[in-house]
């Protein structure tokens, strides 16, 4: 081989080398200007962790939630009549108990004076239900007359 090869040869080895640091060099400059943006957006990031950090603990102060009840909810002070011993809350749950069981008795009396009687059968071989409801009607004769409405229901089973 000849001189001049060699020398030609070794000349484009160094430029191949000289292209290869040129990019390298190219590649860490551009790391570094992302690695400095990620470093202010996370620098940016901290500071408005900072400020809503601040305004949080303006917002639960007592006095601030005060000021917040008092305008929205227009809140009073408790009052000595509104304080009550056990003895008195135990005679006020048992009278609202006996209230509650008259209500109870008033409206099974209401649903006594209906007459309303209910019956259910099933046809088996159709799967289907019949409710039939007879209700029992006092005219102006004070005659009674019967009301028959039938409903009819299908039933699936569910096939395992």
């Amino acid at each position: 081989m000849s001189t001049l090869k060699k020398y030609v040869l070794i000349m484009a080895i160094y430029l191949i080398l000289i292209v290869a640091v040129f990019s390298v060099s190219q590649y860490s400059g551009e790391l570094t200007i992302k690695t400095k943006k990620l470093q202010h957006d996370i620098q940016q990031e901290k500071d408005t962790i900072s400020v809503l950090n601040a305004e949080w603990a303006y917002l639960n102060t007592p006095e601030h939630i005060e000021g917040l009840a008092t305008h929205y909810l227009k809140l009073h002070p408790t009052s000595a009549r509104q304080v009550v011993s056990i003895k008195d809350l135990m005679a006020k749950i048992k009278v609202l108990e006996v209230k509650a069981k008259k209500k109870a008795l008033y409206l099974a009396k209401l649903r006594k004076k209906r007459h309303v009687k209910s019956h259910k059968y099933t046809h088996k071989k159709t799967r289907k239900s019949t409710h039939i409801k007879s209700t029992h009607i006092k005219s102006k004769h004070t005659k009674t007359k019967h009301k028959k409405v039938v409903t009819k229901h299908n039933h699936t089973r569910a096939k395992h």
